[in-house]
């Protein structure tokens, strides 16, 4: 359709477009206090809506006649106007006093897109610029005008969910049936979360035939929530560098290039040589670097950026894609060794528990985060994988078999350190599997300390508590894990008689608890003897004939005899 409505038979589309100019002035007018418009087509004829509009869009105090009585105060007033709107770079070559106080449609209508271009859109060209910019915040939504592309709801839907994220997650599977509906749910998430004021009706953004230039103005009331995320995201990803904005910030290229070196680790090289001396020269590798190793399209010059040439929206337009790149097979080596893991669920794991972990990649680039968990039986389990903000995600998976498992993590599809990493996972606690064994559990003396084995490698994951019970004194057993699953348990009686020895694993008595534990001074010397094999006396294998075996016996504790 052409720039601005004025044909008879597009009376409802100029209807559209009056209605979403007049909501947008006087959103600009509250915000500052200042009286309301009812008809923009005759409230601006005083100059001193007008006149209070620029001051609002400007933050600037112009002097005017607040209470003009006649005409001539009128034209005065507007003259004013358009002297200021000129000196600002509004082109107002084909408009007049006279045709805003004869409330031309066609001109005023005119004349408030140019203040939402210089003043809101902040860019020439903003038909193209916002487009731009559309394509590549919400790519899936495959943007490719302001009219029929936001008839279903899905785009404005896929909008509010990047600034809200979580408010409608599924956005792509909206029905086209439903188109109104779902109009109406994303401008009251708009409003609602960020301040956004409904525009334009829900059916005239649904119909075909909607005004692209309201559709523009209302989308573009975004750009403020979109931009703050951006730079919240830059300084997340530069926090040793001041950016407070999209455009200076940016012009001698060393912001750009320690965003490219951060990342992509290890494609720039030594970013400490980095000087804004060099900006030119910092700008034009930056530019082919992010290409190359991030798949950054380079919509900009070396000339726009560094001579500032372009507007914030086409500045925050490159800088969004550094949000969604990811790095290329020939750097995305480094980007994955300067990740890091920790969490219980990288060594072990129980049977019908949910195991977590944690991978901070805050340090590494962009990527994607991929996690691969396999069991005993090589069958993919499935894992959750939450982000936390700041490069930091919780991986949570719930393990329903025993045995190792094999937990894969890799960034921007390269192994991160460590990776990928054996998970014994244990089965619920099952005492009747424990195995006991050792002279402790029989005898012992007065005063010398005794020993049991407990194997509990088949027996689930547990706790083990033991102790003994004699005929005056209890005391509980000090365990000790030497192995994986396996545990000594000492003790030392002080008195004689039967002891009862009780050991439980996950407060469950191992097979065999209580065992009756004979005490005495005096125990029969073949109990006191222990015997040890060197590396010569192995009972598993067949000795040889004239093969030469070591045995060491102790009898220190078995009294005199030979």
């Amino acid at each position: 359709m052409s720039l601005f409505v004025e044909n008879n038979e597009e009376d409802r589309l100029a209807e559209i477009q009056e209605m979403t100019f007049t909501r947008w002035c006087n959103d600009v007018l509250s915000s500052s206090g200042a009286p309301l418009i009812d008809d923009i087509f005759t409230d601006l004829e005083s100059g001193v809506s007008l006149l209070l509009l620029l001051e609002g869009l400007t933050g600037m105090k112009l002097k005017y006649n607040k209470t003009p009585s006649s005409n001539q105060d009128k034209l005065d007033n507007l003259s004013y106007a358009m002297e200021f709107m000129s000196a600002e770079g509004i082109n107002l070559a084909a408009m007049s006093t006279e045709d805003i106080m004869a409330g031309n449609v066609k001109l005023i209508l005119g004349l408030v897109w140019m203040l939402i271009e210089k003043y809101h859109i902040r860019t020439s060209n903003a038909r193209q610029a916002m487009l731009d910019w559309m394509q590549v915040v919400i790519p899936a939504a495959n943007i490719r005008n302001f009219t029929t592309d936001w008839n279903s709801g899905r785009a404005l839907s896929a909008l509010v969910e990047t600034c809200v994220p979580g408010s409608v997650p599924e956005w792509n599977v909206l029905e086209d049936s439903q188109a109104v509906d779902n109009i109406t749910s994303a401008m009251q998430v708009a409003e609602e979360d960020l301040s956004i004021p409904a525009l334009l009706a829900p059916d005239d953004m649904a119909n075909p035939e909607v005004d692209d230039l309201s559709i523009m103005t209302y989308v573009s009331c975004f750009n403020t929530t979109l931009t703050q995320n951006l730079l919240f995201w830059l300084r997340a990803k530069l926090p040793n560098r001041s950016i407070d904005n999209l455009t200076v910030d940016w012009s001698n290229g060393v912001n750009l290039a320690l965003l490219v070196e951060a990342l992509a680790p290890g494609s720039w090289g030594e970013v400490e040589d980095i000087t804004p001396d060099t900006a030119e020269d910092n700008v034009r590798r930056a530019l082919s670097l992010s290409r190359d190793a991030l798949g950054v399209v380079p919509l900009l010059t070396v000339e726009d950026i560094v001579s500032m040439e372009v507007s914030e929206l086409q500045m925050a337009t490159y800088l969004w894609q550094f949000r969604t790149g990811k790095v290329s097979s020939e750097y995305a080596g480094h980007t994955a060794q300067r990740c890091y893991t920790s969490g219980p669920g990288l060594t072990h794991g129980t049977v019908g528990e949910r195991s977590t972990f944690t991978v901070n990649t805050a340090n590494a680039g962009v990527g994607d985060l991929n996690v691969k968990i396999t069991n005993t039986g090589d069958e993919d389990m499935q894992a959750q994988v939450e982000d936390m903000g700041l490069g930091e995600y919780c991986v949570t998976y719930l393990p329903s078999t025993p045995g190792d498992h094999l937990v894969s993590v890799m960034w921007a599809d390269q192994h991160v350190p460590g990776s990928p990493y054996r998970v014994r996972v244990l089965g619920p606690p099952d005492a009747s599997k424990c195995v006991i064994s050792g002279d402790g559990l029989h005898i012992a003396r007065p005063g010398w300390p005794a020993e049991i084995l407990i194997n509990t490698q088949t027996a689930g994951r547990g706790d083990l508590n033991a102790s003994i019970q004699g005929p005056q004194t209890n005391m509980e057993l000090e365990i000790e894990e030497y192995g994986e699953g396996r545990y000594k348990g000492r003790y030392t009686a002080k008195e004689t008689g039967d002891h009862s020895l009780f050991v439980f694993w996950s407060s469950e008595p191992v097979p065999g608890s209580p065992f009756l534990v004979h005490v005495e001074d005096s125990l029969p010397a073949s109990a006191m003897i222990k015997t040890t094999g060197g590396r010569m006396l192995q009972t598993e294998r067949v000795h040889l004939a004239g093969e030469s075996i070591e045995l060491d016996v102790d009898t220190q504790e078995a009294g005199e005899g030979q």
